[in-house]
């Protein structure tokens, strides 16, 4: 059950919800937007170049490996290969990997239209932190943008996985004083 208690909110939301939910209480809009100004953004740096967001569902990547045995060397890098073979269950880590890639060139605003599954690389730093490397045509896209980062978080449960990808330009980062 979910309980949805009464809300002043600013956002759209769209959800797709699978199996039996019961909403309770009542969701009210009646706000308006807030001036970017006072949230601490500046006029020049209010404009964000994308957000990507993606969910994909475990399973269905196991079946498509198990499908397509050559699945794994056309999606990913020897690295990500290798990294999610390191690991208890690799199928979580090709599926996050999956909608990492998903979510980073949503961010950019393409799709995989003129660009390669592996011209997006994640990679690791020597904390476990996620961060995608970006190559080929997916480098072109980020610096004709003027984009110099993209931050990415990666999560998942037994069943899905998410990740959710933030394109920043040089005029987006939050200016320290």
């Amino acid at each position: 059950m979910v309980d949805v208690t009464p809300n002043t909110f600013d956002a759209a939301v769209d959800v797709e919800v699978t199996g039996d939910v019961e909403v309770t209480g009542a969701v009210e809009a009646t706000s308006a937007a807030p001036d970017p100004a006072s949230l601490g953004a500046s006029p020049s740096n209010a404009n964000l170049v994308g957000l990507g967001v993606d969910i994909i569902e475990i399973e269905r990547m196991q079946k498509a490996i198990q499908r397509v045995p050559t699945l794994c060397e056309r999606l990913f890098t020897a690295e990500e290969i290798a990294y999610a073979k390191s690991k208890a269950r690799p199928t979580v880590h090709y599926a996050l990997f999956f909608a990492a890639k998903e979510a980073v060139l949503k961010a950019l605003g393409t799709g995989f239209m003129k660009i390669g599954w592996t011209d997006v690389e994640v990679r690791h730093t020597e904390n476990g932190r996620p961060y995608p490397h970006l190559t080929g045509a997916a480098k072109q896209v980020a610096d004709q943008q003027g984009i110099i980062a993209i931050e990415l978080s990666l999560s998942y449960t037994h069943q899905v996985g998410v990740a959710s990808a933030v394109a920043i330009r040089e005029q987006d980062q939050p200016q320290r004083e």
